[in-house]
């Protein structure tokens, strides 16, 4: 729903733009998980959580607990966003990286604010004027890291768990990567 909802149709004005991107993101996905598929993982290290007693009423308040988790991380990555726009750390960034490989400011500055916050990374990059192509590639690669401030509300549902943050951020990165390279193979066929 975000991708096609909020992202393709909301911002971008394009619902078509929206199922581009999911299907690049969901073949990403199912690459990444080919190269990770015979990765040894230590099941036993696994802690697995508690047995609950699930009734409707701590059913309710464990969501609605996500939901206010969920929602503050990305309230907090949003304020943390404005304030290095305000005191100009993203442009400086951004200009290097513009500088560096001929991208335009404004797109470099989407794409950083895209891998601390994906909404508005995507909401940057709509105002950007991008082709459909452009918008897909650059979009697929946002959606797909996730942003600093996923993987950060990730690990509060995982800690728990035993996860290696970094074989974490790595098969996140190699997630872009590949679904990054799906969105570029599709729009040389459409």
């Amino acid at each position: 729903m975000f991708v096609i909802g909020t992202v393709g149709v909301s911002m971008f004005g394009n619902y078509k733009l929206g199922v581009c991107v999911l299907i690049s993101h969901i073949f990403g996905a199912l690459l990444n998980g080919l190269i990770y598929r015979n990765k040894q993982q230590n099941i036993c290290a696994l802690q697995i959580a508690p047995k609950y007693n699930y009734d409707l009423t701590s059913i309710v308040y464990d969501s609605i607990q996500s939901i206010l988790l969920i929602g503050g991380y990305i309230a907090i990555f949003f304020i943390l966003i404005a304030m290095l726009n305000d005191i100009g750390i993203i442009y400086v960034f951004a200009r290097t990286l513009s500088k560096c490989t001929s991208i335009d400011i404004d797109i470099c500055k989407a794409i950083i604010n895209g891998s601390i916050e994906i909404t508005k990374g995507c909401m940057d990059l709509s105002m950007c004027g991008l082709s459909f192509n452009n918008s897909l590639i650059v979009l697929t690669a946002i959606i797909s890291f996730g942003g600093i401030s996923t993987f950060a509300q990730s690990l509060a549902f995982t800690n728990s768990f035993g996860l290696s943050k970094k074989q974490y951020l790595i098969s996140k990165t190699t997630h872009a990567l590949l679904a990054t390279i799906v969105a570029i193979i599709i729009t040389l066929i459409i």
